[in-house]
């Protein structure tokens, strides 16, 4: 599991868990910078990752009113949907060509 969500934030996995990370950017051993996974989250389901997801999102922003919170809240949704629908499209063609083999 890689969704991609708004805003450099991704959700993988472990044999056990859900993570919710952020991809930062870091020096590797060379000097060079890359992209690098920083775990933010462990969780069970992918419902309590998203949620956990949407805490972060909203202390992170920068919302000045209610009417902005709510604006930042729609816009973390709208990552999330978009992410997963990414996702189920890439695992449908997946699934596609393993029945082409």
């Amino acid at each position: 599991m890689n969704i991609k969500l708004k805003d450099s934030w991704v959700l993988t996995k472990n044999p056990n868990n859900i993570i919710l990370g952020k991809v930062v950017k870091r020096k590797n051993k060379l000097g060079e910078v890359e992209d690098h996974i920083q775990n933010i989250g462990y969780y069970s389901t992918p419902f309590n990752a998203v949620l956990g997801y949407l805490k972060y999102g909203i202390r992170d922003s920068s919302a000045e009113s209610f009417i902005a919170l709510e604006q930042a809240y729609n816009d973390l949704i709208s990552g999330v949907s978009k992410g997963v629908s990414e996702w189920v499209s890439e695992q449908d063609k997946i699934e596609s060509l393993e029945h082409e083999v």
